[in-house]
């Protein structure tokens, strides 16, 4: 099971004793909720002394973890690995997406035989890269076979990176970094690496996604991926200097992300506002992050003005989206039109990640043209837009050819399937709600403009307004993300989903309000 899973067990179980051992693998990964379950594991070995915890890791700081668990033993257990000749630059490439480029092909008209893995950031620089690799294959006749990996990628086009390379080619991996630890690619023999990791954090209380340098633990485990079959070679793009200046781990997604979803959960389990400044954290999160939580949930009414959980905020807690989300589907039961929004919420969650980035983002510019207009004119921006979407792949069926035909990410729309049924599921028995689900060819403009409020209800936090072509959004400038469906002239107030700054800063997930319905 995901540590998430395991973490929500304990509402039920606090001590967990339908089980006798837990085994935490990629420790190292340190996301938000193995520090939660690290914190709780720890409370219940002092309660079950015959309880066992093995934490295992490639790249664990074991000095750490071992003395956070009150100094457990540390069992070293070596790999089968090939030398990695490490290559730097002589100065480290700005334009890294071009420099790999020309890196690859230089490796392959110099090197030995030997596949070529690719790290870069992101999906829009992996399609780049491979863009600009397969026009060079055509224009010099190379035999490469360019084969990109990242989350939102369709199934069937992920799997060809296992494919065994035919004799004579050469296979090109461009991928982010889910190839360093989560994926071993057979062949390869060459690493190409960026050194650069797009990585969530959370600043005055907004929460962005950021290019940023790797930790050097990412950097070496990057390198040694070239030394799995045979002796390897790495290329960094980047100077030993900026090597040296790396942090050694990667910072923990406890101190860099917004911790409003952990603070609820923990007050949901009875753990109160005074008592979680004693939980067990292996790096307790900043009073900055914790104060910005407490005033999100307050906001959304998940608390009370002394920061203990409310009945609401216990309804909240047992929905499986972010609080905000949440808050849409409770306003949504009051306006009497929950399907409908829920339908929004797993297209959100499976396309945006629900305001933590991921997801293939269904707001496209090859996308966006084809439904943005199905709705109240173009009026919900893009909320409405992907409620178009949605009832468009259910009239056909579900149909795969119709996620073909419309260009859509079928895996995308697979998940947003799987959200909904859950949402559908949770919010019958958490919200009590016995609405019938209504056919998609019944949606009214009463139905979408009520849907359009209870998103703006959950969403008033994640407000901008117009200054010139920018919005404010917490003092900091941002534009409407490429591919959304709010046209010129731009609205003055709109509400956003997600933050992301990659050079400039972009709100997505952006619907059109009037200014009454937020708070300016």
């Amino acid at each position: 099971m995901t540590d998430g899973m395991l973490v929500r067990e304990f509402l039920g179980d606090k001590h967990l004793l339908g089980y006798d051992v837990m085994i935490i693998d990629e420790a190292h990964e340190r996301t938000v909720s193995t520090d939660i379950l690290l914190g709780l594991l720890k409370d219940v070995l002092a309660c079950r002394p015959e309880f066992r915890v093995i934490i295992a890791s490639a790249t664990i700081n074991a000095t750490k973890f071992s003395e956070f668990f009150n100094k457990a033993p540390v069992f070293n257990v070596p790999g089968r690995m090939y030398p990695v000749e490490i290559f730097y630059t002589a100065q480290s490439e700005s334009n890294y997406v071009a420099a790999a480029i020309t890196t690859v092909y230089q490796i392959h008209t110099s090197q030995g035989k030997g596949d070529v893995l690719v790290f870069l950031t992101g999906q829009d620089e992996i399609e780049k890269a491979c863009e600009a690799l397969q026009e060079t294959m055509t224009k010099l006749s190379l035999k490469l076979i360019v084969c990109p990996i990242y989350a939102g990628l369709p199934p069937e086009q992920q799997k060809r990176i296992f494919d065994a390379t035919p004799e004579g080619y050469r296979k090109i991996v461009v991928a982010t970094n889910i190839a360093e630890t989560s994926l071993t690619i057979p062949g390869i023999t060459y690493v190409v690496d960026s050194g650069y990791v797009k990585e969530s954090s959370f600043k005055n209380g907004v929460s962005t996604l950021e290019v940023v340098a790797c930790s050097r633990a990412s950097a070496d485990q990057r390198a040694g991926r070239a030394g799995r079959v045979a002796p390897g070679k790495c290329f960094r793009l980047y100077t030993k200097l900026s090597y040296l200046e790396m942090p050694l781990m990667t910072k923990p997604e406890i101190l860099r992300t917004d911790i409003t979803q952990v603070l609820l959960l923990l007050l949901s389990m009875g753990i109160g506002a005074s008592k979680l400044i004693q939980f067990p954290w292996m790096d307790k999160p900043k009073k900055e992050s914790v104060s910005s939580g407490f005033e999100k949930l307050y906001t959304v009414g998940a608390v009370g003005a002394n920061g203990g959980i409310t009945e609401r905020g216990i309804k909240l807690a047992a929905l499986p989206v972010n609080v905000l989300i949440g808050r849409a589907l409770i306003a949504a039961t009051e306006l009497n039109v929950l399907e409908i929004v829920c339908a929004v919420a797993a297209m959100m969650e499976a396309s945006e990640g629900g305001g933590g980035g991921g997801g293939s983002n269904i707001c496209d510019k090859e996308i966006t043209p084809k439904f943005s207009h199905k709705y109240l004119d173009g009026k919900g921006g893009d909320v409405l837009m992907m409620l178009a979407v949605w009832d468009s792949w259910i009239e056909s069926g579900k149909s795969p050819q119709w996620c073909h035909d419309f260009q859509v990410n079928r895996k995308t729309m697979k998940r947003a399937g799987e959200i909904y049924k859950q949402l559908q599921r949770v919010t019958r028995r958490v919200l009590q709600d016995c609405s019938e689900n209504l056919h998609v060819s019944t949606r009214t403009d009463l139905m979408l403009l009520r849907t359009m409020k209870a998103w703006a209800v959950g969403f008033t936090s994640q407000k901008g307004v117009l200054h010139g072509d920018r919005y404010s959004v917490g003092g900091i400038q941002a534009r409407i993300a490429r591919g959304s469906a709010v046209e010129s002239p731009l609205p003055e107030t709109v509400i956003y989903s997600t933050l992301v700054a990659t050079g400039e800063t972009w709100i997505r997930g952006v619907m059109p309000v009037p200014r009454e319905w937020v708070k300016l």
